[in-house]
């Protein structure tokens, strides 16, 4: 059973991320916005390599982005790098989840353009990391026009690949935006 004690140093919130469950996360979450200074150390820990800390901790930067924490927003640039550059699959993910949900200046990332045009036409990737690829791809081709044509190449080529029927259906909306 877990403690209920107030989250104030990046032991405690590792002591709470020891168990898998929101509940967890969203106790690491209120306490990060309570005291900002542990944002730093948690976001060290999300990118970190050590699991299963790393992923939780990225899950908890995902929770603040659904919830459109401002804290997120000054974490875009490495957010980018960190997606970047892991391999894990859950970090993977939320990072993938948080740029969905965050704006960022298309034109200054185009090494996140072509890592996302990888992943979404690999056939080894989760489906999970494509679906949230394909709103990061919709923000390079609402910021950069003449992009478009080449993205909606590359995801008509992608979605008879699409695992998922409910990545299909995404995939096919994205489509039918970006022809508008």
């Amino acid at each position: 059973m877990q403690k209920n004690y107030p989250l104030k140093t990046i032991q405690d919130v590792e002591a709470n991320l020891q168990v898998s469950s929101k509940k967890a996360v969203i106790r690491v979450a209120q306490a990060v916005e309570a005291n900002i200074l542990l944002a730093e150390e948690l976001f060290e820990l999300a990118i970190s390599n050590r699991q299963p800390l790393a992923w939780r901790a990225a899950w908890t930067f995902s929770y603040l982005a659904d919830c459109n924490s401002p804290i997120i927003e000054r974490y875009i640039p490495r957010i980018i790098n960190a997606l970047l550059h892991v391999s894990h699959h859950g970090q993977r993910g939320c990072f993938y989840r948080m740029l969905s949900h965050s704006k960022f200046k298309a034109e200054e990332y185009s090494e996140l353009l072509d890592f996302s045009i990888d992943i979404l036409l690999k056939p080894t990737i989760r489906a999970s990391h494509k679906f949230y690829c394909l709103d990061v791809l919709e923000k390079f081709a609402v910021q950069i026009p003449e992009l478009r044509g080449e993205l909606i190449m590359v995801v008509e080529a992608a979605l008879p690949n699409f695992e998922t029927e409910t990545l299909k259906r995404k995939g096919n909306l994205w489509l039918q935006r970006m022809r508008d």
